[in-house]
């Protein structure tokens, strides 16, 4: 299959009957013509400040997934410079906003 440029102009996202995110990308190729990509395997995320984690228990929450245990450092802003996060995979893409707003996750 040749590889689709598109300019996007809108994203949603739907749950498959298996529960797996699926990523619906709309667009327009240099002819005008729209299109739907559908993106399946992705594996929504964000990074949570690392002393945060360690004050929660985390592990009890059902929208995270999973937690690389990769230290990464957070890139917003001068204050947060060398602050130390970790990236946090969630169940769904809209759980992000979900989690920065409980945890203080950044770069969702």
């Amino acid at each position: 299959m040749a590889p689709l440029t598109i300019s996007v102009t809108a994203i949603e996202e739907s749950v498959t009957s298996d529960y797996q995110p699926l990523i619906h990308v709309f667009g327009r190729d240099a002819a005008g013509n729209a299109h739907r990509v559908m993106v399946n395997g992705f594996e929504p995320y964000c990074y949570i400040p690392f002393e945060i984690l360690a004050h929660h228990r985390a592990d009890c929450d059902y929208r995270i997934r999973r937690i690389d245990e990769k230290p990464y450092t957070a890139i917003r802003g001068l204050d947060d410079e060398s602050r130390a996060v970790r990236k946090v995979y969630c169940r769904l893409p809209s759980e992000t906003q979900d989690l920065k707003e409980m945890y203080g996750a950044m770069e969702a």
